[in-house]
């Protein structure tokens, strides 16, 4: 076991008429996710200069917390209602990121 948090990034072109639905369902996922145990941050992102273009940000204390996570019914019933609601392919990538120590620089 490592001191790593995990990141997800993906990223998704959204079509215009599914829009409502996607951004419903992912408000149902930032509200559900900010209280699950080793969720450290989970942020969904709209492109201003990109309509339907969403960037999600995922920070999770461990594989483990990203697995519970990916299985829970919200995440599932998404993920199965996603390809229809897509304009162009999804992409996505995970990373491991290990904390920084803590410092101050002084002003000048």
């Amino acid at each position: 076991m490592t001191d790593d948090t995990l990141l997800l990034r993906a990223t998704f072109q959204i079509r215009e008429e599914a829009l409502e639905a996607f951004t419903d369902h992912a408000r149902a996922l930032v509200d559900a996710a900010r209280s699950e145990k080793g969720v450290l941050s989970y942020e969904v992102l709209q492109d201003p200069d990109r309509p339907g273009r969403y960037v999600f940000l995922e920070e999770y204390a461990d594989d483990d917390a990203m697995r519970t996570h990916m299985a829970s019914e919200l995440v599932q019933s998404y993920l199965r209602r996603l390809p229809r609601w897509l304009a162009a392919p999804a992409t996505a990538r995970v990373g491991g990121v290990r904390p920084l120590d803590r410092f101050s620089i002084d002003p000048a």
